[in-house]
C-alpha cells in the first residue's frame, strides 16, 4: 500500500505499531562477513579494557534505542521543522539550543534560564509544559513536540514523583548477527620519543611539562603519577585491544508504538471536534517518525569510524494484532510530502509550530559555572 496522508490517519486510529526492518552493508564492503566496529562500554571490573555488547547468540550491539533516537532528533533539527528554544547570555550570543539538550525542554539547562525576566518554569509556558499530561497534552506539542515521540523525564525542575514521565513512542535499534569479535594492537607513538629515562614529570601552574618538583602545581598533578603518558607524552601501548567484529547481517529494527500517541489528548478551544483535533496531531506525530527515520536510514548511517552503513533495504509494516499487517511502500519523497500535508492540516486547529526559537536568558549562576568550567585549566573530566 502506498503512503498517504489519509492512510496515516486511519493508522493512528486502528493500528497498534507502524514496524520497520532494514537490512545494511558497511560502505567499505558489499558481501559478508563484514567487519565493523560496535560501540565500547564500561567492562564490568574496574581495570579491564572496554567492551563490546554481545550476545550468546552471536548478536552484537551497534547502536543502542538512544542513541539512535538522537539521530532522529538530529533530522528533525537539522531541517527546523519544530519549535525549540536558544539559551543566550548576557549578551545576547547563543549558548546552546534546547534540541542540544539531553532532556530536552525539561533539562537543567532550561531550569536555570528566565524567560521575560521569571525562571523559565516559573514562567506561564514554562509552567504549562510542567503541567501537561497525556490528557492534556497540547502545550507539549506547540513547544517541544519531539517529546512526544521520544519521551521525557521532568526530573530536573521540583516536584517529586508525580513529575511527568513519557515513554518513547520510537523504539529502534542497529546490531550485526554472527558476530565474531577481531583482536587488535594499537600504539600511541610518540616522535619527540620521551621515555622513562626523563623523570618523573609534573604540570606547573601554567599547565605546562617541568622537571621541578617545586614547580609542580598540585591542582593539576594525580599524586603518584608522573609517567609522561600521563600528561600527554610518551609512546602508549594498548593492551587488549579490539579490532572490531566480523558480522554475517546489519540489521535496523524498530517501530513507532500508535498506542502511545493514542494515550495523548490535545484539547484547544477552536470549535472542532476534540477527536479530530487529536487525531490531526497524533498523524502528524506519525509522519514525522516516519520520516525522520526513513531520513536517517536512507541518507546514511555514519555511527562511527569503522561503521559507517549503507541501507539495501528499508520496509515498513503496519501492524494491527490478531496476524493482520499491512506492507507500505515508503520513500524519502513520500515521506516528506505525506509530512508537509500532516504539518499543513495542523493550521485548521491552530496548533501549527512557530519556527523561530524562543529566547531564554542563562541565570548568573550558571553563566558564572559555564565561564569557570570552560577557563578552567585541568583534564575537563567531569564529576564522579
Amino acid at each position: 500500500m502506498n503512503l498517504t496522508y489519509q492512510n496515516l490517519q486511519s493508522a493512528v486510529a486502528d493500528a497498534l505499531a507502524f514496524s520497520f526492518l532494514g537490512h545494511f552493508q558497511p560502505s567499505e564492503a558489499n558481501s559478508p562477513p563484514y567487519r565493523v566496529v560496535p560501540p565500547t562500554y564500561a567492562p564490568p571490573r574496574k581495570g579491564d579494557p572496554p567492551q563490546y555488547l554481545t550476545t550468546e547468540t552471536g548478536e552484537v550491539r551497534l547502536d543502542s534505542p538512544q542513541s539512535f533516537a538522537n539521530r532522529l532528533e538530529e533530522v528533525i533539527a537539522s531541517e527546523n521543522l519544530t519549535p525549540s528554544f536558544n539559551i543566550v547570555d548576557g549578551h545576547g550570543v547563543v549558548r546552546i539550543n534546547s534540541r542540544q539538550l539531553p532532556h530536552r525542554a525539561f533539562d537543567a539547562a532550561m531550569r536555570d534560564s528566565d524567560l521575560e525576566g521569571q525562571p523559565f518554569f516559573k514562567s506561564p509556558l514554562g509552567a504549562s509544559l510542567r503541567a501537561a499530561r497525556p490528557a492534556t497534552a497540547t502545550a507539549l506539542f506547540r513547544h517541544a513536540p519531539e517529546t512526544l515521540l521520544f519521551g521525557v523525564w521532568d526530573s530536573h525542575s521540583g516536584g517529586g514523583i508525580q513529575v511527568l514521565r513519557l515513554a518513547r513512542a520510537i523504539t529502534a535499534r542497529v546490531f550485526g548477527t554472527g558476530a565474531t569479535e577481531r583482536p587488535g594492537g594499537a600504539v600511541k607513538s610518540d616522535p619527540l620519543n620521551i621515555t622513562k629515562d626523563a623523570g618523573k614529570l609534573y604540570l606547573d601552574a601554567n599547565f605546562q611539562l617541568t622537571l621541578d618538583p617545586k614547580q609542580a602545581d598540585k591542582d593539576k598533578n594525580v599524586e603518584g603519577k608522573t609517567k609522561a603518558s600521563i600528561i600527554g607524552h610518551g609512546s602508549i601501548i594498548a593492551k587488549n585491544a579490539k579490532d572490531g567484529v566480523d558480522v554475517e547481517d546489519i540489521i535496523l529494527q524498530g517501530a513507532i508504538h500508535l498506542g502511545v500517541l493514542r494515550k495523548y489528548r490535545f484539547p484547544v478551544d477552536n470549535g472542532k471536534p476534540p477527536e479530530e483535533v487529536d487525531v490531526a496531531v497524533r498523524t502528524a506525530l506519525l509522519a514525522m517518525g516516519i520520516w525522520a527515520v526513513q531520513s536517517v536510514a536512507t541518507r546514511g548511517m555514519w555511527l562511527r569510524s569503522g561503521c559507517d552503513l549503507v541501507y539495501q533495504d528499508l520496509t515498513w509494516l503496519l501492524r494491527y494484532g490478531g496476524g493482520k499487517d499491512e506492507a507500505f511502500e515508503v520513500s524519502l519523497a513520500t515521506a516528506r510530502k505525506v509530512l508537509d500535508e500532516a504539518l499543513a492540516a495542523l493550521a485548521e486547529h491552530n496548533l501549527n509550530w512557530e519556527n523561530t526559537p524562543i529566547t531564554l536568558k542563562a541565570n548568573k549562576e550558571l553563566l558564572k559555572a559555564i565561564e569557570i568550567s570552560s577557563t578552567a585549566i585541568g583534564t575537563g573530566e567531569p564529576e564522579d
